[in-house]
């Protein structure tokens, strides 16, 4: 089995959505985005304390 979130795994799991005919035309008009977020512990420049996140999604 890939590692959790690894590229190998985001393969099978394209793999595994596009075979899924349900799933298809459930979907299909649907936009469909994964997004990473990192926090910066301390948030340097933010007030009240808050982490900094950048965030960056795809299609």
């Amino acid at each position: 089995m890939p590692r959790y979130l690894s590229d190998q795994w985001i393969e099978a799991l394209d793999e595994a959505a596009r075979a899924h005919r349900g799933l298809a035309e459930a979907t299909e008009s649907v936009a469909f985005v994964i997004e990473q977020v990192v926090e910066q512990p301390g948030g340097q420049g933010q007030s009240g304390g808050q982490g900094q996140s950048r965030r960056a999604g795809h299609r």
